[in-house]
């Protein structure tokens, strides 16, 4: 919303928003960084209609990186893998480019490549597919290529599908409407079966992607497919 109250030059309303984010203080996640940024420049730098931006509403420079950041998303790729075994398959190549002349410690670089799918066409869930992670070159020291490749991976089989679907089945005939077991009463659990049945139960299908890194604890970029998903989806503590 801060983003959008941005681009129709609302700054009151977009610092309104920003700052209601920076409030709740890094519980906020990495968007707290980005109010912190946002607050920190001012309105004065916000972008001129036609400026690139990433999707949270950072300006690209030159670079094609975000202005201030040491890394960026500089192309992303999607590529539908036909598989007749699959409902789907496919493949994210992501070039992310370090910043030119800038020397960087390997172990404060953090990549968060998060997919969702969609429940019944409304919720939004963290994936249960099979997601895999491989670099295009082995060492990516940003040194012998510039920008390096990301692979990553999304496969959701038809069997998994299937199954899926079978053990939510499975889960509602367990559970007796308006009782729990008496160990979810002395535990004070749900009973089995329920967490699946409260948000998770339904068709599931591939939704989208957001993409994240972070240097030194704080956010570089964020990418997202489609880009309601910075707000919609939700973000877990742990996280590849």
């Amino acid at each position: 919303m801060a983003a959008i109250y941005e681009s129709i030059q609302l700054f009151d309303r977009s610092n309104e928003t920003w700052r209601k984010i920076q409030d709740l203080g890094p519980s906020a996640g990495p968007l707290y960084e980005l109010a912190d940024m946002k607050l920190r420049v001012g309105a004065a730098a916000t972008p001129a209609a036609g400026v690139p931006m990433d999707t949270a509403g950072k300006p690209l420079d030159a670079e094609g990186l975000p202005e201030g950041s040491v890394f960026g998303v500089t192309s992303i790729e999607t590529e539908q893998i036909p598989d007749p075994e699959a409902e789907t398959n496919l493949r994210l190549k992501i070039g992310i480019k370090k910043r030119q002349g800038v020397a960087i410690d390997h172990s404060k670089l953090r990549i968060m490549v998060l997919f969702y799918d969609s429940v019944d066409n409304d919720k939004v869930v963290a994936t249960d597919a099979d997601v895999n992670y491989e670099w295009m070159n082995p060492k990516h020291d940003w040194l012998e290529s510039n920008p390096e490749t990301l692979i990553v991976t999304y496969l959701r089989s038809k069997t998994h599908a299937i199954t899926s679907e079978a053990a939510l089945s499975a889960a509602a005939a367990a559970v007796t409407p308006g009782k729990n077991s008496p160990r979810a009463k002395k535990h004070g659990e749900p009973a089995a079966g329920t967490d699946s049945l409260s948000g998770d139960s339904g068709r599931r299908k591939y939704l989208g992607y957001v993409i994240r890194i972070l240097y030194d604890d704080k956010l570089q970029t964020v990418r997202a497919e489609p880009a309601r998903l910075i707000n919609d989806a939700p973000n877990p503590s742990v996280s590849p």
